[in-house]
């Protein structure tokens, strides 16, 4: 009988030993569904959403020191692109993101989840809009940063965050994509730009040999390019963009907007700039698509453009050779 009631014991033993196992792979496997739901896969689109409750994609990002901890960069999330934008006194009227990663970042991600009171919260992102009446700041329940790929500009971004958990429907923010993020410590100075004013000659467009009409670059500080985003006037290099032998559009980089690279060989020395976001020109809002290449080569200038301006200038592509005049 003994034998009988051990048998019995023992095999009810394992039977709750068993069930004890199937509940905790259960809690599990539920533990490891629900994490999966908080971290929803990046969108291949670009970065967009909803901020406050308000649709929203973003425009432009930089990525700037932070003043209180220089171990940590803040990477601002813009629906514009914003003059000025590497200063930390930068200010936008829409509404925008922000948030930290390590200052030496790596290809990685970097997530932070409030309801893990365990994980600190000081990375967090946070949703921003200024308004009449103040200063409006929301942080987001869970974010995540992964840094993509790395290159001499900055580096490519998907952001995921979400304040839906916390907030109330008519204010919820949640964006999702990729971006394109400027490092500020990478920027190229405008010095750059401004350092190729002077007296020039046309001597070919498009390939057809011109007649060395005169040419002056110079730059143009607080007149014709102007910002509505920061209400201020813009400092540009305007180049003559000739779209044909004799007729030309004035643009050129802008001080604080877009993004300009430089580059060297043993023999010159290559500007790239690329812009598309607005402008007021001439007292006139339009939307600017430019991109430009200028190899520095002795005295020659070899410039080549793809311009387009909506609704006023069709997409254009053109080079030309401009040479240092000797007077």
């Amino acid at each position: 009988m003994n034998r009988f009631y051990s048998s019995v014991a023992l095999a009810g033993a394992i039977a709750l030993s068993a069930c004890s196992a199937k509940i905790t792979d259960d809690a599990k496997d539920k533990q490891i569904k629900e994490e999966a739901a908080k971290w929803p896969a990046f969108s291949d689109q670009s970065l967009a959403g909803k901020i406050f409750g308000k649709s929203w994609s973003a425009a432009s990002a930089v990525a700037r020191v932070s003043s209180l901890d220089s171990s940590n960069i803040i990477i601002s999330l813009y629906a514009e692109s914003v003059a000025n934008s590497c200063s930390v006194s930068a200010y936008s009227s829409k509404p925008y993101a922000t948030v930290s990663i390590p200052a030496a970042y790596t290809v990685t991600e970097y997530r932070v989840d409030l309801y893990d009171t365990t994980a600190g919260y000081k990375n967090a992102l946070a949703f921003n809009e200024t308004t009449i009446l103040g200063a409006n700041t929301y942080v987001a329940d869970r974010s995540r940063v992964s840094v993509a790929s790395i290159d001499e500009t900055g580096f490519q971004a998907y952001i995921w965050a979400t304040t839906s958990q916390s907030i109330s429907a008519e204010n919820v923010s949640e964006i999702n994509g990729q971006i394109h993020v400027s490092d500020c410590r990478k920027a190229v100075a405008f010095s750059e730009w401004t350092s190729l004013t002077g007296n020039y000659q046309l001597q070919t467009f498009d390939g057809a040999t011109q007649d060395m009409r005169p040419i002056t670059l110079q730059e143009d500080t607080q007149s014709k390019f102007y910002d509505n985003a920061s209400s201020s006037y813009i400092d540009a290099m305007p180049f003559p963009l000739y779209y044909s032998a004799y007729n030309q559009y004035n643009f050129g980089p802008m001080e604080g907007l877009g993004v300009s690279k430089v580059s060297t060989t043993a023999t010159s020395k290559i500007l790239q700039y690329s812009y598309n976001g607005p402008i007021n020109y001439s007292n006139k809002d339009i939307t600017l698509i430019l991109d430009m290449t200028v190899t520095k080569q002795a005295q020659y200038l070899y410039v080549e453009y793809t311009l387009e301006v909506p609704g006023l200038v069709t997409k254009t592509s053109h080079k030309f050779t401009l040479v240092k005049s000797q007077y």
